[in-house]
């Protein structure tokens, strides 16, 4: 792994951690929100787990995640509720007190805009 697409910390940076695993393993976001959305078709209003979507991807799709050492590190998976429930602020997922809580209205802006950009690259790919 090269040194510019070395992780930050999570211990030391998680916001800066999750933006940048975010950046670099969209595809395991992209996972998620597939899961998210087929387990919402039935029901739109059911309570969704974030760590059942993940422990699915662990076991159905076995992804490896770059810079980590598990398949989905479990720091992601309030992250990946969040970051959901950006695109879909309906969505009804059970949701405890996080570090997250305390982002600013900027931090969360410059978590869409890299979301618009992935998205942009990964449709164009």
């Amino acid at each position: 792994m090269d040194q510019d697409r070395k992780p930050p910390l999570f211990e030391e940076h998680p916001y800066l951690y999750c933006l940048w695993h975010l950046e670099h393993n969209y595809r395991t976001y992209q996972a998620f929100r597939e899961l998210a959305d087929r387990y919402r078709e039935f029901n739109p209003h059911r309570t969704l787990s974030a760590d059942m979507i993940c422990h699915v991807i662990r076991f159905e799709l076995g992804m490896r995640n770059e810079g980590d050492a598990f398949h989905i590190s479990n720091n992601l998976t309030s992250w990946y509720a969040r970051v959901y429930r950006l695109e879909h602020p309906e969505a009804n997922f059970g949701l405890r007190p996080a570090w997250m809580s305390q982002l600013t209205d900027d931090q969360w802006d410059e978590v869409r805009d890299l979301l618009r950009r992935m998205k942009e690259q990964h449709e164009t790919a």
